[in-house]
């Protein structure tokens, strides 16, 4: 029987496929300003990353880009997405290395109700999975993702192991997320 942590690492490791099947058929869920959401999990020598950060946090704006200054935001804010070492630290002992990185932007519109206008709104989705060496020695991951995105105020977590499911806020005064 496959454990928990596993069945995890294969949703979030398939996250990029399963994304744009998703995107088709639903809206954006509700997301809160200055908020991103992390979910990782850790199985063997893997560990499988899924970020969500509200557009107007990553760009300072949430509607689909159509002006080049804002086509030429987005493009920079994926290409950050990517350097993943700018995002992540992971305990150096640990030997980890990005293996998949996976970054797009996800718009969609709903209705305000106060005025009855349709308003866009976008998230930034990256998934990443990183390979370790000594996933032993991995005690804890920094996260200096405040410093490249300055209007994320918090990281929401969920983290899956082998040993069970936690949860935790990151926050900017202490960017650091304890995996013990």
């Amino acid at each position: 029987m496959k454990s928990l942590a596993l069945v995890t690492f294969m949703a979030l490791a398939s996250a990029a496929s399963l994304a744009s099947a998703q995107e088709s058929h639903r809206e954006l869920n509700a997301h809160e300003h200055g908020v991103s959401t992390i979910e990782i999990a850790i199985e063997g020598e893997r560990i499988a990353l899924n970020v969500q950060s509200p557009g107007a946090d990553i760009v300072g704006f949430e509607y689909m880009a159509e002006k080049e200054a804002d086509k030429s935001a987005v493009e920079s804010a994926i290409l950050r997405f990517t350097r993943t070492h700018e995002l992540f630290v992971f305990d150096s002992p640990a030997g980890c290395r990005v293996a998949e990185v996976f970054v797009h932007l996800q718009g969609g519109e709903h209705d305000h109700e106060e005025s009855g206008e349709r308003a866009g709104h976008t998230e930034f989705h990256a998934s990443y999975v990183f390979e370790c060496s000594h996933p032993d020695a991995l005690v804890a991951i920094e996260f200096p993702f405040f410093d490249v995105f300055p209007n994320v105020l918090e990281i929401e977590a969920q983290i899956v192991t082998e040993s069970g499911a936690s949860a935790a806020e990151i926050g900017r005064d202490v960017p650091r997320l304890s995996l013990r």
